[in-house]
């Protein structure tokens, strides 16, 4: 990686923050577990087996090395949306930002079907709606909204005329 390049990594003390409460959660299905009858344990079955698969997920994240979003002279690769990066020109614009108090950057993309071909079907679910085409979350990230768009405007210089009054 470049010195020019932008890495954001997991954060691993939000992952075990949004953990506890999940944790907590799951702990409400142990009386419908010891339930009389059959439906209300299946219900606390399934409701535990739904709590441990997302324990699983996020304390799995504060596991991985990787960066999760790069940012680089080739565009902006989200390992969460799609396998390869989205291409600078593939970029028409992205929406204006409160710094202060957004965890989001959201892109509008020129050809958003073809680039987000690859992409996984609930990431294209709405691509007819007029919204966003991709949005960068980084509330479980080490990284800031003003950290991703200093990095945007250093490697797309062409983005910047649109995104002049973002960071006031």
């Amino acid at each position: 990686m470049r010195a020019s390049d932008t890495a954001i990594y997991r954060s691993p003390r939000r992952s075990v923050i949004l953990a506890l409460p999940v944790g907590i959660a799951a702990c409400v299905s142990i009386p419908f577990l010891t339930a009389n009858d059959m439906s209300v344990q299946i219900a606390g079955a399934v409701w535990l087996g739904l709590c441990a698969h997302v324990l699983y997920g996020l304390l799995e994240g504060t596991l991985q090395d990787r960066p999760i979003i790069r940012i680089n002279g080739h565009g902006i690769l989200d390992t969460r949306v799609l396998p390869r990066p989205i291409e600078w020109w593939e970029i028409e614009f992205f929406y204006p930002v409160n710094a202060g108090r957004s965890q989001v950057v959201e892109l509008r993309l020129r050809h958003p079907h073809r680039t987000l071909a690859d992409a996984p079907w609930y990431v294209r679910l709405g691509l007819g709606l007029n919204l966003p085409h991709v949005c960068i979350s980084l509330l479980l990230l080490d990284g800031s909204v003003t950290q991703v768009v200093s990095a945007i405007r250093h490697h797309a210089p062409h983005l910047v005329p649109r995104a002049r009054a973002i960071l006031q």
